[in-house]
């Protein structure tokens, strides 16, 4: 709707759309109002609404903040794994660390993101893995190919 001038007659058209907007706002607010009696009925206060919703609330972002450091210990053991895989020249799991979380890509040697097989096998996993690629295989065609594929968003990373 385009916004008006003070006094100014809205349209038919957005005439039409205030109407609906008020009907759904009342029927909200009769909803709720419902909700809320239903509960006062068994004999639920506000007061505990609220302070069972915060309860709610806060235990969500206690949650929350428990994944954090999880995710965190998760990516150091697998950084962890991929510098012994790195030590012992072992591409296999190399492939297997990165083809769990792509921008560790970024961190094996130049010479394995160099490495077409590889790298080809990691974009189909990972396509935005493509940003970590060397420029060389950036520019290959399967490899762009098979990253775009797997995610459009690494078209950017094509040269």
């Amino acid at each position: 709707m385009t916004p008006r001038k003070r006094g100014e007659i809205p349209t038919p058209e957005e005439q039409s759309e205030i109407e609906v907007s008020r009907e759904e706002t009342d029927l909200k607010a009769e909803e709720t109002a419902a909700i809320v009696s239903a509960l006062q009925g068994q004999g639920i206060t506000a007061q505990d609404m609220l302070h069972t919703w915060a309860k709610e609330e806060n235990e969500k972002r206690k949650q929350d903040e428990e994944k954090g450091p999880k995710i965190l210990r998760k990516l150091r053991e697998n950084v962890s794994v991929l510098d012994e895989a790195l030590e012992k020249d072992d591409t296999k799991l190399c492939f297997e660390i990165v083809g769990k979380i792509d921008f560790l890509l970024e961190f094996i040697p130049p010479e394995l993101r160099s490495n077409k097989e590889f790298v080809l096998d990691v974009v189909k996993l990972h396509g935005a893995a493509l940003e970590y690629v060397s420029p060389v295989l950036q520019n290959d065609r399967d490899v762009a190919l098979a990253a775009v594929r797997n995610n459009s968003n690494a078209l950017k990373y094509v040269s």
